[in-house]
């Protein structure tokens, strides 16, 4: 049946208090598990550049821990799927850690004109799918679906599946680029997420294209959740870690919120909160030359105070309505504060992650600035965390008051901003259609 061998497979927490601050230390736990040689017939591997315009690649993927007389199976209402008869499933490859896969190449007709595709899986003894045994276990979950749309298509022709038994893959991600020494974690109201009681570290993915347009690596976390774990409304934040005495800086803003959908309403297995925006203070920065500074948001009097010690006169704020009700932003508030300081306001609203939008109201916000600048003011910029839309307008002003390339100010205004990512794509086109 094989043999046997050690494997790390998970941890226990020790906790210690240093300076009066929780330290949690990771310790290995070894377990003995039984090894399970591969699959004898291989598993079909399918190089994406062979398929032509008539074919879809499905990659499917599970976690599932199985005995070695066990296998892994998927079958659904696709022809290739078996057309939900078990004896025609399709067998899924083990590897190591009990991961599952299964690659395959299927005609686009079947799959992108007969609407959603639904599947489930199910375990069955090896070799035999379509056995009626109770050795036979099938998910409990209603039909998973696959959307089958062109847009979800890869570049090679290909839509990858990502599942957990009886639930989905949860990914939490957010692009905040950090200096060395510094990661980011998350924490919140469930137990993969530390139940609040400590955050979840995450680690850097691989470049993707960002809510701007732009390309970046975002810090991710990915886990699998039952669906007897669904909860509505789970809240949970976003920490700065530094990771050489594990303080953190926690988000200042009210607490994010995800709905966790019925399994059979996520499309390929995985339910994905591409988030943006961390805050976790008044961190701005200034480019002296240009007597300008680039930020997040004030959220208080206090932090309007440790503008103006910073010398800062006057404000371009490009948030709207939706982010003032979103972040329970006290305008009024605010607003005092920036009169008790002679700080002028300039107010232009800009829809986040909208290029049409910046694209209409670039040019009356780069003008704000420029007219504050002017007149001697050291100005603020923001957004609300100082990384999209405010530098957009810092690079608008670049480009049509200081003559310079767009591409070569943002390069300019990431030496000292280098959260910076604006988007680059609607601000050519603002250029190009000269709308600054």
């Amino acid at each position: 049946m094989g043999e046997e061998r050690k494997e790390n497979l998970g941890t226990d927490e020790e906790q210690e208090r240093v300076a009066g601050r929780r330290i949690v230390v990771v310790q290995p736990v070894v377990h003995v598990v039984r090894w399970i040689p591969p699959d004898p017939k291989g598993n079909l591997v399918v190089n994406a550049s062979v398929m032509d315009d008539r074919e879809v690649g499905l990659f499917f993927k599970m976690y599932k821990t199985l005995t070695t007389d066990q296998n892994l199976y998927v079958y659904g209402s696709s022809k290739s799927l078996g057309s939900w008869d078990r004896a025609n499933a399709v067998e899924l490859g083990w590897h190591e850690n009990h991961r599952w896969s299964r690659d395959l190449v299927v005609p686009r007709s079947e799959i992108l004109e007969g609407g959603p595709v639904e599947y489930k899986f199910f375990v069955a003894p090896y070799g035999e799918p379509g056995c009626t045994s109770e050795a036979r276990e099938i998910e409990t979950v209603n039909n998973r679906t696959i959307d089958t749309s062109e847009e979800q298509l890869d570049r090679d022709g290909c839509i990858e599946i990502y599942n957990a038994w009886n639930g989905i893959i949860m990914r939490l991600m957010i692009y905040h680029p950090l200096p060395e020494g510094r990661a980011m974690a998350v924490v919140g109201g469930h137990e993969q997420i530390g139940n609040w009681s400590g955050p979840r570290g995450m680690g850097l993915g691989p470049e993707r294209r960002l809510l701007t347009g732009e390309i970046g690596r975002c810090w991710e976390v990915t886990f699998p959740l039952t669906e007897q774990e669904f909860k509505q409304n789970v809240q949970y934040r976003y920490v700065s870690l530094d990771q050489n005495d594990l303080t953190g800086i926690f988000e200042r803003e009210p607490n994010r919120v995800r709905d966790f959908p019925n399994v059979g309403e996520i499309s390929r297995g995985m339910n994905i909160a591409f988030d943006a925006n961390f805050v976790g203070g008044i961190d701005f920065d200034e480019i002296a030359d240009w007597n300008v500074v680039i930020g997040p948001y004030p959220q208080s009097k206090e932090d309007v105070d440790i503008m103006a010690q910073a010398d800062v006169r006057a404000v371009v704020n490009v948030q709207t309505d939706g982010d003032f009700e979103k972040r329970k932003i006290d305008w009024a508030a605010i607003s005092r504060a920036y009169e008790e300081h002679d700080i002028w306001v300039g107010r232009i609203q800009i829809i986040d992650f909208d290029g049409e939008d910046l694209q209409r109201h670039l040019k009356r916000a780069v003008e704000e600035l420029h007219h504050f600048i002017c007149h001697g003011r050291k100005t603020y910029v923001h957004c609300t965390a100082g990384m999209g839309r405010a530098p957009a307008v810092v690079v608008g002003y670049a480009v049509k008051y200081r003559g310079m390339d767009a591409d070569a100010a943002l390069a300019y205004i990431k030496q000292y901003r280098k959260v910076a990512a604006p988007n680059m794509s609607a601000i050519h086109q603002a250029i190009r259609d000269q709308r600054i």
